[in-house]
């Protein structure tokens, strides 16, 4: 009987760890015990909630260096929800490194049929580090967004900079979501 319920007990870990999202009805049988009365050692699982995993969401990104400015809205994720929103972005937000026509072919009214936009904004104190974007991911009820910043190992230019990631996400994986975390990653460049 200890054997039985030790590789139950074995079992539902090895669940647990593996992300099985739930566990679905595990019984053990009544046994009589000494005086032949059966008595119920019954374990009953019903939808035991198991801890999920991050979803790793599919992506259209872009990312480009906008001419610096002290009143943007700097570290904060911003919704884009459609042509006319992302327009309105980018003349406020004006390029300095990249086209926006570029932009402007990636993101069209067909994108924005199926898919949002979201824009993180950081300020730099130098246009040598990047900053890209990595993944988003859906963790329960929060979107957390990705970026990695790469420092350059030998020394930095002496500008200011205003480095902007583009998140394009399909509108169907975010339809729950209730917080928005931008997330960066720092790196040294070799």
């Amino acid at each position: 009987m200890k054997r039985k319920i030790l590789f139950l007990v074995f079992l539902l870990i090895l669940f647990s760890i593996s992300g099985c999202k739930s566990i679905f009805h595990v019984e053990l049988g009544s046994r009589p015990n000494k005086d032949n009365r059966s008595t119920n050692n019954r374990l009953n699982v019903e939808n035991l909630s198991v801890e999920q995993s991050p979803i790793e969401l599919d992506l259209v990104s872009g990312e480009y260096r906008a001419i610096w400015k002290e009143n943007y809205k700097y570290e904060t994720p911003t919704l884009i929800n459609g042509l006319d929103d992302l327009e309105v972005f980018l003349s406020n937000h004006p390029a300095q490194s990249s086209s926006e026509d570029i932009l402007l072919r990636n993101y069209n009214d067909e994108f924005f049929s199926q898919n949002v936009i979201y824009v993180y904004v950081k300020s730099e104190v130098s246009g040598s580090i990047e900053l890209n974007v990595k993944r988003a991911e859906l963790d329960e009820d929060i979107l957390k967004l990705f970026m990695e910043r790469t420092v350059p190992k030998n020394g930095m230019t002496d500008d200011m900079a205003t480095r902007v990631c583009l998140f394009g996400i399909n509108r169907n994986d975010i339809k729950n979501i209730k917080t928005v975390e931008g997330i960066i990653l720092d790196r040294t460049s070799e």
